[in-house]
């Protein structure tokens, strides 16, 4: 991957997303992340220059418009989550962790998903098991539980485990890969497909526009099978919901322009033409 170019085009995708664009925003978000990073800051691994880092994931957008409508209680837990969420990734993807620091890290997440919690000597809980503990209801064991119980949305446990329904997760999840993972996705296809980066972002937006396409059909036949449901009202609330995501992991990632090209002045310019400027390698 060496002599790119110094430009390339950002794929149009805004005419494919913008119909799931989340308008709303939770008012008390900006509070949210106030807290949020008042309770990361508070735990001995977090210094300024990683609280910094934190900061600049704003984070709290990924709770305050999916969200918006929530208690403020659960929002906050959400906040926190997210940012947690992201100071785990960033301290994985710096390197920072020792092959022991690794084997600790996988155990942690072993004993929050099994619900074990260790002894903490009298100390706090990590974070994430803070958070996993407050959102430890029959009703939040999974994400999309979690989101039906902090919306109190009520849908038939049968309608959920429906073959329509796991269609529609399935092409959920492989969206929100396709998004998330774009970068690596990108760089992938430059290696092994021996493609430009200019031809690698076509193709990943190839990839994403058949995605999307694959959660609107399954989005459409869930509906329409279960419209005289009694639970309809609040299962579209949850597809809705569900599928602001494909919105927010766009417009999120030239909100943090500083993660991602550099500057906020920077993302501006490449949200505003289309054309990004590559980032010295020092950088």
């Amino acid at each position: 991957m060496e002599n790119l170019p110094p430009t390339f085009c950002l794929p149009p995708l805004w005419d494919v997303v913008d119909e799931f664009k989340g308008l709303r925003v939770h008012p008390l978000g900006a509070q949210a992340k106030i807290d949020a990073l008042k309770w990361l800051s508070s735990y001995g691994t977090m210094d300024k220059r990683r609280l910094k880092i934190s900061e600049q994931t704003s984070s709290e957008q990924l709770a305050a418009v999916p969200y918006y409508d929530c208690e403020y209680d659960d929002l906050l837990l959400t906040t926190e989550w997210t940012f947690w969420a992201f100071w785990i990734d960033d301290t994985v993807d710096h390197g920072v962790l020792t092959p022991e620091g690794v084997q600790n890290l996988v155990r942690l997440y072993e004993d929050v998903h099994c619900d074990r919690y260790p002894e903490q000597n009298g100390g706090p809980l990590p974070p994430i098991i803070r958070v996993r503990i407050s959102l430890a209801s029959p009703n939040s064991r999974s994400p999309a539980k979690r989101l039906r119980f902090i919306l109190q949305l009520v849908v038939d446990e049968e309608v959920m485990r429906s073959p329509e329904m796991k269609d529609l997760e399935a092409a959920l999840v492989e969206l929100a890969w396709r998004l998330g993972d774009m970068i690596n996705f990108v760089s992938l296809v430059m290696i092994h497909e021996k493609k430009t980066i200019q031809e690698a972002m076509d193709y990943a937006a190839q990839e994403f526009r058949s995605q999307v396409a694959k959660w609107c059909s399954a989005k459409a036949r869930a509906l329409e099978i279960y419209r005289e449901h009694k639970d309809i009202k609040d299962l579209t609330t949850f597809i809705q919901r569900n599928e602001i995501w494909i919105w927010i992991a766009i417009e999120w990632s030239f909100a943090v322009g500083v993660r991602y090209f550099g500057t906020q002045q920077a993302s501006d310019e490449a949200k505003r033409t289309g054309i990004v400027s590559i980032m010295p390698r020092e950088q």
